[in-house]
Order: structure tokens, then sequence, then C-alpha cells
């Protein structure tokens, strides 16, 4: 069966359309389709991709992770199979981590990626997978499948139809340093900074033959013009063709250099072997960026799957020029002598470009927050990655408030930004509940022109009530402006400043006033203390009274023990007496029975009788 194969290009990638009209002659595909993305807005861009149509038993071949690969994704979803092609850069280790660092929910309405729209992941070398079983994984095998000469001839002569052989003619270096564009394009550097790195390296080669080799993607060639010389001319075409050109082994040891994990150097591996000796400069690269150079983290991963063989990560370019002198077997310079140097430079070099041109940059990693007042504090609702350029803004945070809340929308981290909030929308199904935008309340907000609040803090939030008792989603939109120059943050710094010295003073004060109350109160004390020592004093003398008082009752309680055991022998005495008395009255006894009684009451009485 015929398969009827269709190639969807974006134009964004100037430097691959040179190859567009080879591409659409060479036959390979029926049917080429360039997507004009370039400085392209999506509502554009989507009603391009709308008219591309997929039906059952059709698969998608899905090669990059940007806007248009997820949203064909979403679109094929439900009639074609999808598959995620590896396109380098090991971005397919784990597909969920790359999804999670490239999707942005605000693309899709705050939609999350559904994975299970993904049917298999094609990977060149299936032992860097790390995915989930439930990911359906297809080994490649390139690397054995690129052995068999037939298999490589005929992949080879394809190649050809697009980059033809003349156009690659130029000899490769022994040394290749791979620069990429994503430190531009994602503000981690600047052009003047990156331009000084390509200078320093290019000194530390200088000794060798060596070439520059742009990414096919580069648009910025300013960066190159005091190492032209060594640029590498047709940057368009891809490194793996012109090694796949390369007659023999022209190079006992070939060394690659980059700053990350190009494509280059993870084919060169994959494809070429392990002799090839490959440096890695993003340590000294980090030292002037504003964010990580190995997005990825895939050099750790690279380590671990392919070894630490013949990989190297200097710390100074000095270290790097020792290693390639090691390399060579050249007698290696004073490695501390050139570190010095090093050194110099890069201070002579900053010292003059602050002055010049100091500012803060954008930043790719960088968030806009949703919280909740949660008693005394706030906790965080739901979060959305940013990236901090002027323009329009909508953000969609999924919730699930089931009563009124108190929110504080923080706006981004570290960041000096005017705004205007045209709509803050509480949605509970179907309904739509608007919040008061005059009852906003701003973190450190300035009016200013055109409905702008100017929030002069480095950490702008808003805060505001739910306006509705249930909510799944908060809709807020608007327009901002990020302030990057030295003079704009200095200005909010000293302002910053003022208010928390004003701040201070206030502090001051009410220290003050608290220091007067707490020398009445140490006075209160003090008078409480010599109260409460007269109040101890009686105390004591009570408790020396009650003790005699005790002893007088110990005393009384054995008197009144000897009185009881006298009145209670009394009482058997006059028992007795009764009875013999009642004895006498019957006859039973006669009066000289009772001698012991003469002279007492009784006996007087008796005899008085007779």
């Amino acid at each position: 069966m015929v398969q009827n194969k269709t190639l969807i290009l974006l134009d964004h990638v100037t430097n691959l359309m040179k190859c567009y009209p080879q591409i659409k002659s060479s036959g390979l595909w029926n049917d080429v389709v360039s997507i004009h993305t370039h400085k392209e807005v999506f509502e554009n861009i989507t009603k391009q991709l709308d008219l591309i149509e997929f039906h059952d038993g059709d698969k998608l071949h899905i090669l990059g992770k940007e806007f248009v690969s997820f949203y064909l994704l979403e679109k094929a979803s439900k009639r074609a199979k999808c598959i995620i092609t590896d396109e380098g850069v090991l971005s397919n280790v784990n597909i969920k981590n790359g999804i999670k660092i490239n999707y942005h929910e605000e693309w899709f309405q705050g939609r999350a990626f559904d994975i299970n729209s993904i049917d298999e992941v094609w990977l060149m070398d299936a032992s860097v997978s790390e995915n989930d079983k439930d990911i359906k994984i297809r080994d490649l095998k390139m690397q054995e499948v690129l052995k068999q000469k037939d298999f490589r001839e005929r992949y080879v002569s394809k190649l050809e139809c697009i980059f033809p052989r003349e156009d690659c003619a130029e000899t490769i270096k022994q040394i290749c340093f791979f620069d990429a564009y994503y430190l531009q394009m994602y503000h981690c550097i600047s052009v003047e900074l990156e331009q000084y790195l390509l200078e320093q390296l290019a000194d530390k080669l200088s000794g060798y033959d060596f070439t520059i080799k742009p990414h096919p993607g580069e648009q910025n060639y300013e960066k190159y013009r005091s190492v032209e010389q060594k640029i590498y001319k047709e940057s368009y075409i891809p490194w793996e063709v012109l090694r796949f050109y390369e007659d023999g082994a022209p190079h006992e040891k070939r060394i690659v250099i980059s700053y990350g994990a190009s494509d280059e150097i993870l084919h060169e591996r994959l494809f070429f072997g392990d002799e090839t000796q490959i440096i890695f400069l993003n340590k000294i690269y980090e030292k002037f960026s504003t964010s990580p150079i190995d997005t990825y983290n895939i050099l750790p991963q690279l380590t671990k799957i392919y070894g630490s063989q013949n990989l190297y990560f200097p710390e100074s370019f000095a270290e790097m020029g020792e290693i390639i002198d090691c390399i060579m077997k050249k007698q290696p310079k004073n490695i501390h002598d050139s570190f010095d140097s090093e050194l110099r430079k890069n201070y002579e070099f900053f010292t003059e470009y602050y002055k010049k041109n100091w500012e803060l940059k954008p930043s790719l990693v960088n968030y806009t927050t949703l919280l909740t007042l949660k008693g005394d504090h706030y906790e965080m609702v739901a979060e959305q990655k940013i990236y901090t350029q002027d323009g329009r803004f909508q953000f969609v945070f999924t919730v699930s408030f089931t009563a009124k809340e108190r929110l504080r929308w923080y706006i981004a981290r570290s960041r000096k930004v005017s705004l205007r909030i045209d709509q803050i929308s509480c949605i509970n199904g179907s309904e739509v509940f608007e919040v008061d935008l005059n009852a906003l309340t701003y973190n450190q907000g300035e009016d200013s022109l055109g409905g702008y609040r100017n929030i002069m803090s480095l950490e702008p939030s808003v805060e505001f009530d739910l306006p509705c008792e249930r909510a799944d989603t908060i809709m807020i939109s608007g327009e901002w402006q990020f302030e990057f120059s030295h003079d704009g943050l200095v200005q909010v710094l000293r302002k910053n400043v003022t208010h928390y010295n004003n701040h201070i003073k206030l502090l001051h004060g009410e220290i003050d006033e608290r220091d007067v109350q707490l020398k009445a109160l140490h006075k209160d004390l003090d008078e409480r203390d010599n109260h409460l020592a007269t109040i101890y004093k009686d105390i004591k003398e009570r408790d020396n009274h009650l003790k005699i008082v005790y002893k007088k009752l110990e005393k009384s309680e054995i008197h009144v023990g000897l009185l009881i055991e006298d009145i209670a022998e009394r009482d058997e005495k006059i028992k007795k007496m009764q009875e013999e008395i009642k004895q006498w009255k019957e006859g039973k006894i006669k009066q000289q029975q009772i001698p012991s009684y003469e002279g007492s009451f009784l006996h007087r009485l008796f005899n008085k009788n007779k």
C-alpha cells in the first residue's frame, strides 16, 4: 500500500527555508506545507493549522514540542495515530517532563495536556528512555541500522536530494564549536556577552585549526562579527549530513565543543562512535547567563547513558585550553597564568559592560501565581509559567472554590511591572461573575496614564474578593509592561528603600511608645512586688499562729480523750450501782452484801430509813 506523505514546515526557522525548494522537488513527500509562523500571532497560526485535515488511519509524526506540535496533536488525536519522534537533545528521555517544560496551558484556554493523545514515542536509542510503562516506546536502533551498508547508502542518497554534495564541499575542521540560538531566544544572555564569550573561545583555540558552526535556526549573525573567518558558511546544512558525506576518518581525534546538549553532539556520539572528544562549556556560560544552560538537565543523563569517557566539563576557558592541549598531545601552557589572564579580561570587560548598558533581561523561567487567604497567611491555588514580555496577557486559572475567598494574584516574581487589568472573571459552570476592578488592592500601586497601575515593588501583586460562593475558573486579562532598565529598577529600589525607611521610623516611634509603657509597667510590677512581699509576711505570721493553735488543739484533743475515758469509766460504775440497787430492792441481796458503799450517799440513805 502506497502511503501519502505530507511534510509540515514552520517558516520561523528561516535557514530551513533555504532548502525548501529542494525539499519540495525531492519527491520524498507527496506534499510539503509551509506554515507561516515567523512573527505571527496564535490566531493566524491556528487558522492555517485548521486547514489540515486528519482521517482515520492517518499517522502524525511530531518532531519538536511547541505550540504547533501540541495544537496538531490535540486536533489529530481523535482520528490519527500520534507519534512523538525523537528530534534530538534527548528531549524524550521522559516525555511527561518534556511536555511539562514546553506545554503552556494558556495556549489552550487553561486545558491540561492529555498524555493519552500520544500513542507511541519513537527513539533513536531507547536506552535513553525513562518513561512510564504506560508510554509505548519504539526503539529505532539507529546506531545498529546505520552500520548496514545498503541502508546507509539509501539514507545518504535521500539526503543528497535535499543537501547537494557540492554545497557541502567545505572541509570539516578537526575542532568544531556548535553554537546554539536559544540563549538569545530565551533572553538568557545579551548579544554583547555572547560575542565576548565567542572571542574568548576563539582566542584559546587560536593555535589550532577549528571552525564555528552556527545552529541552522540562527538569525543573529552580528555576534560572529569578530570571529567571522572561522564560521562555517553553509550553516543551514545539519552537522550530521556533513559527517555522512565525509570520506573515511580524516582526523585521528575529533573534538566537538558546545555549551549545551545539542543534537549534533548527541548524534556524533550515537551515529559515529565513542572516539569523539566532547567538551561542554555549560559551567563557563552559566557564569554569564541569567538562567541555567542545561535547561532539560540532559548532561547528567548523557553521562549516565553513554559513560563519562571522552566527556569534559571545564570551568574556565583556561581549563578548556589545557584539555585540548592534552588531547592533541601538545605541551600545555601554564594554566595558572592563563587563568589569571582570563580573570583580568573578565573583570575589564564587565567593568565597561555594566557601566554602559546594565539591564535585567526577561527570563523564560518566571511564574504568575494565584493564592487564597487561609487564616493569617496566603496559600497557593494555581500557578502558570510566563514570559515577561510587554503586551497583552490572559491567564486562566483552574480552581475549586466552595465559599467566598480573599485572593491574591502574585503577578510575577522579582519584576517591575505596570499593568492595566481589563477584566477579572470568576466562572462557575455557565455562570460568570465579574470582580469590581475599582475594589482591587494593589501592592504599592500608583495611577499612571492610560488606566495603567505602576507598581513600585519588585513583588507586584493584586488582592480582591471572590464575588461568588463557588468558582471553578478564574480568568484575568489585560495589558502589561515590564521595566528592565538600570535607571527604572534603581528608581523602584529607591522608592522601596524610602517606603521601608518610613515604615522603620513608624516602628521606631511605636518602639519608643512601648518603651514608655514598659517603664510604667515595670513601676507597677515593683509596687505589686512590694505589696506581695507584705502579703507574704502576713501569711507567714498567720502560718506561725496557726501552728500554735494547732499545737493547742493537739493538747486539747489529748485532754478530751482522757475525759472521755474517765466518763466511760464512771458510766460503767453507775450502771453497776444501778444494777445492785435493783437487786437489793427485789430482795435478791441483803444490806450487808454492799459493804463497799458504807459511808456513801446510798448507804447513809438506807440506814436512815431503817
